[in-house]
């Protein structure tokens, strides 16, 4: 991906011709991608790596942080973890 700022009207097309070299590059493109589409961003993912021939531990270095709590949350949404306990404000 060069210097140049994600158009979300383009991700569709152009996810090809994109090489991510950071963590915050590519968390930026699935998490733009998923709202666009309307998809989760496991499924944006999962697709990403089915469509560039990658074994999704291929691309782990970059999940940001921020996306692996995404991740997290959606798959305990969808019944596939365990919810993690949270805490109860008075």
């Amino acid at each position: 991906m060069q210097n140049e700022a994600l158009d979300m009207d383009s991700l569709p097309a152009m996810t090809e011709n994109l090489i991510f070299r950071t963590a915050n590059e590519f968390s930026l493109y699935v998490e733009m991608s998923a709202v666009k589409t309307e998809r989760t961003c496991t499924d944006v993912i999962l697709s990403y790596c089915e469509m560039r021939d990658l074994d999704p531990n291929d691309i782990s270095r970059l999940v940001s942080t921020s996306l692996r709590e995404k991740i997290k949350i959606e798959m305990q949404e969808m019944g596939l973890i365990p919810r993690t306990s949270t805490l109860e404000f008075e």
